[in-house]
C-alpha cells in the first residue's frame, strides 16, 4: 500500500474545517494523540472539532482541551 502524503497534505492545507475522532472507549495515548493533533491544526489556523463517543473519561479530563471534545459535538 502506497501513502499519499502529499495527497493528504493537500486536503488538509484546503480545508476550513476537520473533524478529529478517537476509537470507541479511548484511552490516554487515544485522547493525548486527539486533542495533540487538534491543537496543532487550530495552530495552523483550521477550525477542529474533537469527538469522543461517550466523552472524554474522567481520568483523562487532565489532558488540556480534553473536557471539550464532546460537548464541541453537540
Amino acid at each position: 500500500m502506497k501513502l499519499e502524503w502529499e495527497k493528504a497534505t493537500e486536503l488538509v492545507r484546503q480545508a476550513g474545517r476537520i473533524l478529529v475522532l478517537t476509537h470507541v472507549g479511548p484511552d490516554g495515548d487515544a485522547i493525548g494523540s486527539m486533542m495533540g493533533l487538534a491543537h496543532t491544526l487550530r495552530d495552523m489556523g483550521k477550525h477542529a472539532i474533537t469527538a469522543v463517543d461517550g466523552g472524554t473519561p474522567d481520568d483523562l479530563a487532565f489532558i488540556p482541551g480534553s473536557p471539550d471534545a464532546y460537548a464541541e459535538l453537540r
